[in-house]
């Protein structure tokens, strides 16, 4: 039986002295190293922007799935209420919850 390996807890956060770097905080101890975004991302892409960048992302993810799991369930019960189970005479609330749950798949949910 194999075991799903667990991401570093949040909030993370960049290193203010060096912010390509990644923490996460451990109590009163250290904080955990993350991460490093690379410092050569190519022209007008900047490590430090990309670290800030996943940053958010991490910060925002438990957050915006929690969003997405209410929408989907209320956009469903919209859908079925106004059009029973087939709503294909009204494709943009279906497109909506399509694409609600493309993106709760995409974030493994």
């Amino acid at each position: 039986m194999s075991e799903t390996a667990k991401h570093t807890p949040g909030p993370w956060f960049v290193d203010e002295d060096d912010p390509h770097s990644i923490y996460a905080p451990d109590g009163d101890a250290d904080p955990w190293f993350v991460a490093e975004a690379a410092y050569d991302c190519g022209p007008d892409v900047s490590g430090k922007a990309n670290a800030a960048h996943i940053v958010k992302c991490v910060n925002a993810y438990d957050e915006l799935v929690g969003a997405l799991q209410r929408a989907e369930w209320a956009l469903g019960v919209l859908i079925e209420e106004r059009f029973g189970k087939k709503h294909k005479d009204n494709p943009l609330p279906g497109s909506d919850l399509a694409a609600i749950r493309t993106a709760l798949l995409k974030a493994g949910c």
